[in-house]
């Protein structure tokens, strides 16, 4: 090839040495003169750097002979790209710039990047001045980005669905929590109207014939029947870790009755009694002696939580 200068017109001394020293010390690329000839048709190359053996397992001798050595390890499906590619370059005088496969002698296939500039010859041969570069890494790395942007995405995707799934249950949940609260009321309503219509005037007829020492028992049975209607045991169970027989006295006391009374009509010693009331006041946190147990309990803001309720 006879370079010249384009200030001065004269030939650059050296360009041969200058040329090789550029294109064999180009990291991962080559570079290259193809001769399109007038028409656009032909394909020889007027031009290679050595690194062709380096890139493509090739001598430059042979390819510079039969250029078909080099365009043959384009895979096939790339070649009717490139050629499409090149004609457009070609009919609008573009820089050609184009990534494809090769498959190499040992079978290896990498990827490589090529950009070239036409230009006019004198005799009216159209040259191109190309560049090949090995994009492999970067195109494995840009890959991999994608396959892993791809997943992201399909993540996303699996938790927007299973978001709208778990929007439509809790659609769903509340709707049967509301159910639920309905049915607990109409059961609160019914066992209210039975204990009134049912239970209350049997009451108020034993009361009429008992004598001193039932009408406690009667009072204490009124209370508790009130406060099933009122859910106070329900309540205090909940809020507490009270046993059945500490909620029993509980109620007895809310009556009013004193630890004599309690005692009495359980069979229990009184001492018991004073125990049992004592564990009371520590599992519901009254912590003064001052405080009554009687008063507490009555004015206790119960809460509403899952039962806890212990055996005896």
């Amino acid at each position: 090839m006879n370079f010249q200068c384009p200030n001065c017109g004269q030939p650059l001394e050296q360009n041969e040495t200058l040329l090789r020293f550029l294109s064999e010390n180009l990291a991962n690329g080559m570079v290259y003169q193809i001769d399109s000839g007038v028409d656009g048709r032909q394909r020889a190359f007027s031009y290679l750097s050595p690194a062709i053996e380096r890139m493509h397992g090739l001598k430059v001798d042979d390819v510079l002979r039969n250029p078909m050595l080099l365009y043959g390890q384009l895979l096939e499906e790339d070649r009717l790209m490139l050629a499409e590619r090149e004609a457009i370059a070609y009919t609008r005088r573009t820089p050609l710039d184009v990534e494809t496969r090769v498959r190499l002698p040992s079978g290896e296939i990498r990827w490589r990047h090529f950009v070239s500039a036409p230009r006019l010859s004198p005799d009216g041969r159209v040259l191109w001045d190309g560049i090949e570069l090995d994009i492999t890494e970067q195109k494995l790395k840009s890959d991999a980005l994608l396959a892993s942007e791809k997943r992201l995405s399909k993540m996303a995707t699996e938790l927007r669905r299973q978001s709208a799934v778990l929007k439509q249950k809790n659609v769903a949940l509340k709707e049967v929590l509301a159910q639920i609260e309905t049915d607990r009321m109409e059961t609160k309503k019914l066992v209210t109207v039975n204990i009134e219509k049912s239970i209350m005037p049997i009451l108020r007829k034993m009361r009429l014939e008992a004598g001193p020492k039932d009408q406690k028992y009667l009072d204490l049975l009124e209370a508790v029947l009130k406060d099933i209607m009122s859910q106070f045991g329900a309540r205090i169970a909940s809020a507490t870790s009270l046993s059945a027989r500490e909620l029993e006295i509980c109620n007895m006391i809310k009556s009013g009755l004193s630890s004599k009374e309690i005692a009495q009509m359980l069979h229990l010693s009184v001492r018991t009694i004073d125990t049992f009331r004592n564990r009371i006041r520590k599992k519901l946190g009254i912590t003064s002696k001052d405080e009554s147990l009687y008063t507490h309990i009555q004015s206790f803001s119960w809460k509403a939580s899952g039962a806890n309720v212990e055996p005896y």
